[in-house]
């Protein structure tokens, strides 16, 4: 094949790319990095012209895109922040929890996905009626280091309670 420049970054950085289940589009993430911090899911056809902003994000988000419905819909993550009216709108600054989202290629509103939270990469199955997407997750165990002792023993530190959930705030 012949290798073919699709975008022309030069204040940002163009990654992730997906194709369209047809592959005449692709969709990826704009990242931008200055003056103003930003990343947008865009598409451009395969076959030439100039990138279209999808949906807007905010500051860095994190993940693979992935087409559903046909190609009619692009799922990606982000942090829910903003309000638009009753409608949460997507954005990826400060430390909430990701979730993936559905937007439209050809515009509109993007509507969070239920049962998604800190949602990461995601792929879709062929069929389209199944996805998969890695989870986030942070272990908070609670570790214990005897200060009587050192690094001298080799014992820095020992786990004190470990858990499957989020244990933090230790006190005696």
């Amino acid at each position: 094949g012949v290798k073919t420049k699709l975008t022309s970054p030069s204040t940002h950085d163009d990654i992730l790319p997906a194709f369209s289940p047809d592959g005449r589009t692709l969709a990826f993430t704009r990242q931008l990095s200055s003056p103003v911090f930003g990343a947008f899911v865009h598409v451009v056809p395969v076959a030439g012209g100039e990138p279209r902003v999808v949906v807007p994000t905010s500051v860095r988000r994190r993940g693979r895109l992935a087409w559903i419905a046909g190609g009619k819909e692009i799922l990606f993550s982000a942090v829910p922040l903003a309000q638009d009216g009753d409608q949460p709108r997507p954005s990826s600054y400060g430390r909430a929890s990701t979730y993936l989202w559905r937007v439209p290629v050809d515009g509109g509103q993007a509507r969070p996905l239920a049962g998604s939270e800190r949602a990461l990469d995601v792929a879709v199955a062929r069929d389209g009626h199944r996805l998969v997407y890695s989870q986030g997750t942070i272990d908070l165990d609670i570790w214990r280091l005897d200060l009587r002792r050192g690094q001298a023993t080799g014992e820095v530190q020992t786990r004190f309670a470990p858990s499957t959930e989020d244990d933090a705030n230790p006190q005696f």
